[in-house]
């Protein structure tokens, strides 16, 4: 079984920066939510809010990955994507990315792409 790997997406732009600059946002949770559903990304329905069961965590499935975006604020600062089958998951992750000039991050290696 192929081991599974942790990525985060994160706003493309490198946001203001100095004391006191805000960190850049993905944008508003149900924003995020629509840039997931064209990628077959999407929560499946469980829990009181239909995002699953986890406090504070919501969870989406995608073509071989899983993503969990916060749920306790309306803003997303970033998204962690579980990739459990990389040969379906990149193509879909890179062209997201892309498309909402976001970006993926090793959190192991620090390094950054998409």
């Amino acid at each position: 079984m192929a081991r599974r790997r942790t990525i985060l997406i994160v706003p493309g732009g490198t946001g203001a920066s100095g004391a006191g600059a805000a960190l850049p946002l993905l944008g508003p949770l149900r924003d995020v939510l629509g840039e997931f559903a064209p990628f077959n990304t999407a929560p499946d329905g469980s829990g009181a809010g239909g995002m699953g069961d986890a406090i504070g965590v919501g969870v989406l499935h995608g073509p071989g990955f899983r993503a969990e975006v916060p749920t306790t604020s309306d803003e997303v600062a970033q998204v962690i994507i579980t990739i459990s089958d990389e040969d379906f998951a990149f193509p879909v992750l890179l062209k997201m990315c892309r498309m909402n000039k976001w970006r993926m991050m090793d959190p192991e290696s620090g390094q950054s792409y998409g």
